[in-house]
């Protein structure tokens, strides 16, 4: 995929990508091998995915494949409402559509569960709501 942003200066280790889904294109950072158990990390607000590329590495050490992405509205991930506030339908910013957003977005991935979601700040509340309404998918949370 192309994009109009440069890349971003990650560590080594970390790896950006761009991943479709049916309304988002994902704006992914990512460490460790796809085999190993998944860790999704959410970000706070007015944060994007790039946040958590100090931790990533040493998590990814730790045998798991690490993945944070710019949720719904924030940074490089595109495809969601951008009118102005006045005619936006903030019901696409629903906790709801978020946590739908990490399933679509974990799917796309090939996985079929998350062995944690761990969030910050706005980050928080979306991995505690990921981790309560889809326990089959996210089987722990931290939120730092």
């Amino acid at each position: 995929m192309t994009t109009a942003y440069p890349p971003l200066s990650l560590p080594s280790g970390i790896t950006e990508s761009y991943i479709p889904s049916h309304d988002l294109t994902y704006h992914v950072l990512s460490a460790g091998q796809l085999t190993k158990p998944l860790i999704l990390c959410l970000h706070g607000f007015p944060e994007v995915a790039y946040s958590w590329r100090k931790i990533m590495p040493a998590i990814a050490d730790e045998g798991y494949h690490v993945v944070a992405y710019d949720q719904r509205g924030y940074g490089r991930t595109t495809g969601w409402d951008t009118r102005e506030f006045s005619s936006v339908d903030l019901n696409t910013f629903a906790f709801t559509r978020l946590v739908r957003d990490a399933v679509i977005f974990v799917n796309a991935l090939g996985y079929k569960e998350v062995a944690c979601v761990i969030g910050h700040d706005f980050g928080a509340v979306g991995a505690s709501m990921c981790a309560l309404m889809r326990p089959d998918i996210f089987k722990s949370y931290v939120l730092p």
